[in-house]
């Protein structure tokens, strides 16, 4: 559960405690002194009156933490070799991008003029360095089920968007 979904469980906690419905979320919040997530509860200490002057009452609020279905972050071992292109293509962007962070170059069209490839191409490879950790155990384990080119198409940031393009972009060329 992420911590907006924990706040937003606390706040209609305390709401419906305090029956303020029309009362600022600042003004609930500053109600609360400590709180604690557990594994299937939230301990709330809360100030009853909002004063500093009164003592202070602990709820338990039950929640249950909802289990996000994500891939495998360590895939088994596959048979099959891993695709050379695709894992120096990787380790390329990674060499790149230290470069780069490391204030060895002051741009990436510097950095590109180094390497001797187009900004454009340096910008596209180094997008490689920022692969999801299940997709890059993949490339390096032999069971990438995708291509050079559709890593090199895949456009998204969030690691979960990225995935999706993959999987809607799979190679046919690869077999399964």
């Amino acid at each position: 559960m992420s911590a907006p979904e924990i706040e937003a469980v606390i706040e209609e906690a305390l709401r419906h405690k305090f029956e303020e419905q029309a009362t600022s979320r600042e003004a609930v919040w500053d109600r609360v002194e400590r709180v604690v997530v557990r594994a299937k509860s939230i301990l709330l200490t809360i100030n009853l009156t909002g004063t500093d002057n009164t003592p202070a009452e602990t709820i338990e609020i039950p929640w249950a933490s909802k289990k996000v279905d994500r891939p495998d972050p360590f895939p088994a071992p596959s048979d099959r070799e891993p695709d050379q292109k695709l894992v120096q293509a990787v380790v390329r962007a990674y060499a790149w991008l230290s470069e780069f962070v490391n204030d060895h170059f002051s741009s990436i069209e510097e950095l590109a003029s180094k390497a001797a490839v187009h900004p454009k191409v340096m910008r596209q490879a180094l997008k490689l360095a920022f692969l999801p950790p299940d997709i890059m155990t993949s490339i390096l384990t032999g069971g990438a089920r995708f291509e050079l080119a559709d890593l090199r198409n895949v456009s998204a940031l969030s690691w979960q968007r990225q995935r999706d393009e993959l999987h809607q972009a799979r190679s046919p060329h690869r077999s399964n």
